[in-house]
């Protein structure tokens, strides 16, 4: 390229050079561009890489979406919760990410990052906000598994400059928590329990031993009354029901040891259905078909844990029957089980007589998913506050404890019955034999002691009628004062357990440092201090449970001074 004159172009000559620069510094340009992009891009590969890395390292489930609302991050632990793999849902919107979590298009946690703070509300309950993060728990019907209790926390996902560029939601599966948590919680509950059925134990057997003593006593007056005596006993009769069901509380409260011993079954049936009459609606027909003659259906058991089991058992069904009525059948069989019979109802069962007590409904039933949970604890249909979701729990731990078993057969519409085996002995039951015969008094001395007036009146009144003389007080710390004045002065001593000032133990450690040799009785309602075998090791000559029977006084008074 030239021109006519040196160092010089014409117009023409310029024009197309500054076109020439004009393309190559475009070109440049360009390939700069290319090159910037092509960088900007793998960087951006990397960066994603980088964040999937992490994301998959981290052990909650954790998803990604991008501002369209795409998943663009799906990491290995949410594989694991859902079932679902990441190459499945990548790029997967319009809701389709929850599909792996509730089985249908809606929206999640993490579609409400850049919604107001009032729509949230709407949607979730016990929602936290924090700043831009949010925080939720939520029962998750995940498809195909059983529903999980996850702790979600969702918030906006920014870039290197801070723009928002998507939004992160992790979960947590807290239901190991929340089971443990419940447990916790049930603990607590049984404890306070525990501690307040020691207390009404304790008020409730004084005010027993006042009814079924003087009851007793008019039983002895009135011996010729044939109408009063049937009365008495009646009143009798109830007092030894109460006494039993405060046995009852105090063992499902864990507050009193548990009496295994040989049982008859049958007996328990009865009393519960008893009970039940005058519980349960007039549309509940009971029917009871007890098999077994009297003598026989014999267990090594609990007669509370039994009366627990039945009584568990006829709630649920009472419970199932509560809208519409029906008929609740109460049988007991003894059977014998052999091998093939354990095979189809429970391997861990030896074969040999077996006792059958079989409940069932004419309710609404259930169906296989529900029927198939019905054993794990704190697992209810009932509504909130009408169940713990323990009752079949201790039902099948209780017949699973004495070597038994429980089966169940339900369908929606068809009712429900459960069999409860129990391993049947041959061993004899005690029989508790009241003497017929008039009771053994004497002429001792005896120093009675109780805070409660009425328990001191009944000790004076029962103890003057066997022929003793009897020095009363309600008050521990004036009736040592008493012994201490004339120590020889009594045969014996028979004290309460519980009282204001001094326990039973106190003063009676105080009466034997006076004297040595003298015999003590303790009595009492109850009290989580003491037991038979510990009175007898700080030198108790003898325990008695209140309500006492007057038989059961004298006889102990009569072996205690006899021994001395």
């Amino acid at each position: 390229m030239y021109t006519h004159e040196p160092r010089r172009f014409d117009p023409e000559e310029v024009n197309l050079l500054s076109e020439l620069a004009d393309d190559l510094a475009y070109g440049i340009m360009s390939m700069r561009t290319r090159e910037e992009r092509k960088k900007a891009e793998a960087a951006l590969v990397e960066s994603e890489r980088r964040m999937s890395d992490i994301i998959d390292f981290l052990p909650d489930a954790t998803f990604v979406t991008d501002l369209e609302g795409r998943i663009i991050a799906w990491n290995k632990a949410t594989e694991e919760m859902t079932g679902v793999p990441a190459e499945q849902m990548m790029g997967k919107g319009n809701y389709e990410y929850s599909l792996p979590f509730y089985g249908v298009r809606r929206p999640i946690l993490i579609d409400f990052v850049f919604v107001p703070h009032e729509e949230i509300r709407k949607e979730y309950h016990f929602l936290e906000k924090k700043g831009a993060l949010l925080m939720s728990e939520a029962d998750v019907p995940i498809p195909g598994r059983e529903t999980r209790v996850l702790w979600g926390t969702a918030g906006p996902l920014f870039d290197g400059k801070g723009n928002v560029v998507g939004a992160i939601e992790s979960l947590r599966d807290i239901t190991d928590h929340k089971k443990l948590q419940a447990q916790f919680y049930q603990a607590q509950k049984m404890e306070a329990i525990g501690t307040l059925a020691g207390g009404i134990a304790h008020d409730f057997n004084n005010i027993l031993t006042g009814i079924m003593g003087y009851t007793e006593l008019l039983l002895m007056t009135y011996k010729t009354d044939g109408k009063l005596q049937n009365y008495l006993g009646q009143i009798h009769q109830a007092g030894e029901r109460a006494r039993s069901l405060v046995q009852q509380i105090l063992t499902i409260s864990r507050r009193v040891e548990q009496k295994i011993q040989p049982m008859e079954v049958a007996p328990v049936v009865r009393e519960v259905l008893k009970l039940l009459r005058s519980s349960l609606p007039t549309t509940i027909e009971i029917r009871q078909d007890i098999a077994i003659s009297s003598g026989k259906g014999i267990v090594v058991a609990d007669p509370t844990q039994i009366h627990q089991v039945l009584m568990n058992l006829c709630t649920n069904a009472a419970h199932a029957m509560r809208t519409k009525g029906g008929v609740l059948s109460v049988s007991l069989s003894e059977v014998e089980v052999d091998t093939m019979t354990i095979f189809s109802r429970d391997k861990s069962l030896q074969a040999g007589p077996y006792v059958k007590l079989t409940v069932s409904d004419t309710g609404h039933g259930m169906d296989a998913a529900v029927r198939d949970r019905i054993f794990e604890p704190y697992f209810t249909t009932k509504e909130i506050g009408e169940g713990t979701g323990l009752g079949l729990a201790v039902v099948l731990g209780i017949s699973k404890n004495y070597g038994g078993a429980v089966t169940v057969y339900s369908e929606p519409s068809k009712g429900t019955t459960f069999d409860v085996l129990l391993p049947a002995t041959k061993q004899d039951v005690e029989q508790r034999i009241e003497s017929a015969e008039a009771l053994h008094g004497g002429n001792e001395r005896i120093l009675f002691i109780d805070d409660e007036e009425i328990v001191v009146n009944l000790g004076k009144t029962i103890l003057e009628s066997l022929g003793y003389a009897v020095t009363a007080k309600t008050n521990s710390l004036e009736a040592l004062e008493v012994f201490r004045a004339c120590p020889d002065a009594y045969d014996l001593v028979i004290t309460d357990m519980t009282m204001p000032g001094m326990t039973g133990i106190d003063i009676a450690t105080a009466l034997m440092v006076i004297r040595t040799d003298i015999p003590i009785i303790l009595c009492t309602g109850y009290s989580d201090l003491i037991n038979a075998d510990q009175a007898k090791e700080e030198g108790m000559r003898d325990f008695i449970m209140k309500p006492f029977v007057i038989s059961k006084l004298a006889q102990s008074i009569r072996k205690v001074l006899e021994k001395k």
